[in-house]
């Protein structure tokens, strides 16, 4: 029940350090078996969806990083729509996050999520046949 658990982490700063101890480990070891499945499968491109990736210090891992971007308030009105979520959970959450100006500057695309779903996927396609050519990868790993 994640909305309960949630509800028993989110307030304490020890109790949350406690459950990443114990998921953080499990995540890496899934994404580790994701990206070496990948490898066999001769994949040439395979995503993470990190979201805390440049909190984590995760984007070292990456050849290329795309953030999904929309305008705060936006964002608010949809993890709001989220079951047992609360505006004051929401800021919570937030305020672990990198501001989204910083992760757009950090990111090699950027893709906006609030322009609709065609624009976005036009957006989405024209990064992926740039990583497909070999355009777009990080230059400072």
């Amino acid at each position: 029940d994640r909305a309960r658990l949630g509800a028993l982490v989110f307030d304490s700063t020890e109790r949350l350090r406690a459950l990443e101890s114990i998921l953080h480990p499990l995540v890496a070891e899934a994404r580790r078996a994701f990206l070496a499945q990948a490898g066999r499968r001769r994949l040439r491109i395979a995503a993470l969806d990190i979201p805390l990736l440049f909190e984590t210090k995760g984007e070292r891992m990456c050849d290329a990083v795309c953030t999904l971007t929309c305008p705060g308030f936006l964002q608010e009105q949809r993890v709001l729509a989220r079951p047992g979520m609360t505006r004051a959970r929401f800021l919570a959450i937030r305020a672990r996050q990198m501001p989204d100006a910083e992760k757009r500057r950090r990111a090699d695309f950027a893709i906006p999520s609030g322009i609709g779903r065609r624009a976005s996927l036009r957006r989405l396609i024209r990064m992926l046949t740039l990583l497909r050519s070999g355009a777009g990868r990080r230059r400072n790993r």
